[in-house]
């Protein structure tokens, strides 16, 4: 008896350290994970930096015994990161210990994790160690259909050609009209061209995405750590400077599906990263550690390459979780964001809501967006409708009761099938703006844009062969508004705050100064706020706007001062 008593208050002591963590990377216990991987541990409440010492942590692996770390914190104020100074080994067996006194239990906490096999990429990787006027030559030829009640912003698109020696693959900025703004032709780059939250454009490199600036100049590049390649499915930029990467992950195992073995098979996990405006990896959220393989729907388990999950998209819910789409799965899925566990799964086999006017579902479906309103749109591809149609579909959740309401849903006139790709986007004037992926038939519209009532209002063909879109988009955009001059601010004695902001900020003048003209620009050039101006200091509401990077222009008699303002949410 008192043998189990003691058992029991170890492990509760052991539940009771663990609690204290909101969350952990690697999952104790896992597997194949990089010799990169980097441990990250986020506790529930905020981090004082000045009580936390290298001393609380230690590494150790069998392949090289004790393991040097840099300690890293990060910018969010709540994760400790550990980077080993070299690399594990494959095949590699790690345990880290935790110091009680960094979470104040009453046992110290240790975990284990393993490293990966070596791959065929590994050894040869290994070997390498040791506005215009006319348009440009090979512009794709457009068929556009124009109505009235089009939402006036400006296209976003990337055409790929089946053929990159034709040299006809581009990234487009346009009018409604076709009349070009920007556009670059690249071989390689510019899948997944957009614009995002933090008011960048971003694209594929290979390799890794490229932000550039309104002037269309390079600012940076982001790709997968921690050993992890990076997959050109997704990419997410915020306004805070964090970023989302994501990473297919193959590995060679034995495939077992409910108690049978089916063979040996490469199985290709599903990964995304969360990195913070100082590249470090904060949040590691593996299908290994979540996701069974017998997950997949309308799979061969004897494949000899077994993507099970082949996630292709990712957004930030309004409430700052995580939406991942998962094609192979037919599942939408909810993640905490602090804690990396699912909240709900919507959709194929482990579905756990009420479809309401909607028998069929979705499948293999690209593309969510959670809607201002809380509702969810995306790409229905349809592959395994009982008629293959794909459609653009919006649910509105219920997450407590855990239904799925279809309220609104698009279907071609010309029945249009896309077997992969597609997006949908809302449109500020309330249009969808429906890209319709890779479509099976040449002829069909690459993009239409319908209105509430589901009337087309625009379309885009691309009259070449053997082209399609991944995505695309509309967003305002006219940078020459936002090119105004910056001063000093001390020479000025100008004070504006807080800043980052959320729901107002302050400005304060010298008092010289009795008056000037506001004007509150977006990322795009686009007018938010305009105001005369006498009082001083003066409060302004930007509780309605929306989270990103804005430029405020101070103009007067004796003022000509403009700064940048981050709001937050």
């Amino acid at each position: 008896m008192r043998i189990l008593i003691i058992f029991i208050i170890f492990i509760q002591s052991i539940f009771s350290a663990y609690a204290q963590l909101e969350y952990i990377s690697p999952v104790p216990g896992s597997k194949f994970h990089n010799p990169e991987t980097t441990i990250i541990l986020r506790k529930s409440g905020t981090l004082d930096t000045t009580t936390v010492s290298q001393d609380y942590f230690t590494i150790h692996s069998n392949f090289f015994g004790q393991h040097e770390f840099d300690l890293v914190f990060s910018t969010d104020g709540k994760t400790v990161i550990l980077k080993p100074i070299t690399e594990f080994a494959f095949e590699d067996t790690v345990n880290v210990w935790i110091s009680k006194d960094f979470f104040g239990a009453a046992e110290d906490l240790s975990f284990t994790f393993f490293t990966r096999k070596v791959r065929a990429s590994d050894k040869n990787t290994f070997e390498e160690k040791s506005v215009m006027d006319s348009l440009p030559p090979n512009f794709p030829d457009l068929l556009i259909y124009q109505d009235s009640s089009a939402c006036d912003q400006q296209v976003f698109m990337h055409n790929i050609s089946a053929f990159s020696t034709n040299h006809d693959r581009f990234m487009t900025i346009m009018n409604n009209d076709g009349s070009l703004i920007y556009t670059k032709q690249d071989d390689d780059e510019g899948v997944g061209f957009t614009l995002q939250e933090s008011g960048y454009i971003s694209y594929w490199g290979p390799g890794e995405f490229i932000i550039i600036d309104s002037a269309y100049q390079p600012k940076d590049t982001f790709h997968c750590m921690d050993g992890y390649s990076t997959d050109w499915h997704e990419f997410v930029h915020l306004s805070t400077g964090h970023a989302f990467v994501i990473s297919y992950d193959p590995h060679e195992m034995l495939v077992i599906i409910e108690d049978d073995t089916i063979g040996t098979s490469f199985v290709e996990g599903f990964v995304f990263q969360e990195l913070d405006a100082d590249k470090n990896v904060i949040l590691l959220w593996r299908s290994w550690d979540h996701f069974k393989i017998s997950d997949a729907t309308h799979t061969d388990f004897t494949n000899l390459l077994l993507a099970y999950v082949h996630g292709n998209a990712l957004a930030v819910a309004n409430d700052g979780n995580i939406l991942i789409s998962s094609r192979k799965l037919d599942e939408i899925t909810k993640i905490n964001r602090n804690t990396g566990n699912i909240i709900w799964r919507l959709g194929g086999k482990n579905n756990q809501f009420e479809f309401i006017n909607d028998t069929m579902m979705f499948n293999r479906q690209h593309h969510i967006t959670q809607l201002e309103n809380g509702n969810i749109t995306l790409f229905d591809n349809g592959e395994f409708h009982h008629k293959k149609i794909s459609y653009a579909k919006e649910y509105k959740l219920n997450e407590i009761n855990r239904t799925a309401e279809l309220v609104w849903s698009f279907q071609h006139p010309d029945s249009i099938f896309s077997s992969k790709m597609g997006s949908v986007q809302r449109l500020p004037n309330g249009n969808t703006f429906i890209c319709w992926g890779l479509l099976n038939l040449d002829g069909n519209p690459h993009i239409t844009e319908v209105d509430s009532a589901n009337n087309i209002v625009y379309e885009i063909k691309i009259n070449e062969p053997y082209n399609y879109l991944y995505r695309a988009f509309k967003f305002p955009w006219h940078p020459a508004n936002i090119n105004v001059p910056e001063f000093s601010e001390n020479e000025m004695q100008i004070k504006y705050y807080p800043n980052p902001a959320s729901d107002y900020f302050t400005i304060e003048t010298p008092v010289e100064i009795d008056f000037y003209q506001l004007d509150l620009y977006d990322i795009s050039g686009t007018l938010c706020i305009s105001s005369f101006v006498k009082s001083n200091p003066l409060i302004v509401n930007t509780s309605n706007l929306p989270a990103g990077l804005y430029f405020i222009s101070l103009k007067g008699n004796k003022i000509n001062h403009s700064f940048k303002l981050s709001v937050i949410r």
